[in-house]
């Protein structure tokens, strides 16, 4: 006979690969429950998630944050920056990454938003090894103890980063429209392309 207290963490740990889509099958059931939340595009050079669950809470602000992982699935080192991103709203147009000026002056919700996203944690329905991991932080917090900001990072082959990011407020940007995450790090042929809806 199984404990009782295995029975409660072997169901806690079904539910989470559940949730997260790590099940067979469980993509259909997600899609029923509610709206997904994580979006993915890839090419030969690499491969972008996209976890909209905070950006769907901030869509009437002027500055728009996603969460965002990147991995290096190349040959040979990228170097990503703030110019490496790019936002495309419904309207059309691009707008680059904010500064951490401008967020720091203009969007007072960055502690907020750094608190909760740790509290959640980035979880993008795949399993990334902590071996490869790259640590960025593009939007560092004035929080005491605070990490210093970094505008770039490099991924050798294979490694990956997760990072919050903001971008001032494209067009057309509201609750169902459809937008687009575009990436071009300096060492891949072609950019790569994440639509999602919010």
């Amino acid at each position: 006979m199984v404990p009782r207290k295995s029975w409660m963490l072997l169901s806690v740990v079904l539910l989470a690969l559940l949730t997260w889509g790590l099940v067979p099958g469980a993509g259909e059931a997600q899609e029923k429950q509610a709206p997904v939340t994580v979006f993915t595009a890839e090419h030969p050079e690499g491969k972008v998630w996209v976890n909209v669950d905070l950006t769907r809470q901030r869509t009437d602000q002027n500055f728009v944050p996603i969460v965002v992982a990147v991995q290096n699935m190349g040959s040979r080192p990228i170097v990503l920056s703030r110019s490496s991103f790019k936002l495309m709203g419904s309207s059309g147009g691009a707008v680059s990454m904010a500064s951490i000026e401008e967020i720091r002056k203009e969007y007072p919700r960055l502690n907020f938003d750094a608190r909760t996203v740790k509290a959640q944690g980035m979880p993008f329905g795949t399993r990334l090894s902590r071996q490869y991991f790259v640590a960025s932080n593009f939007f560092p917090t004035m929080a005491a103890g605070g990490s210093i900001k970094r505008d770039e990072v490099t991924l050798p082959p294979s490694y990956w980063m997760v990072d919050l990011f903001y971008f001032r407020r494209p067009e057309g940007l509201s609750e169902g429209k459809r937008m687009i995450l575009q990436v071009f790090p300096d060492g891949w042929e072609e950019p790569l392309e994440v639509h999602f809806n919010l």
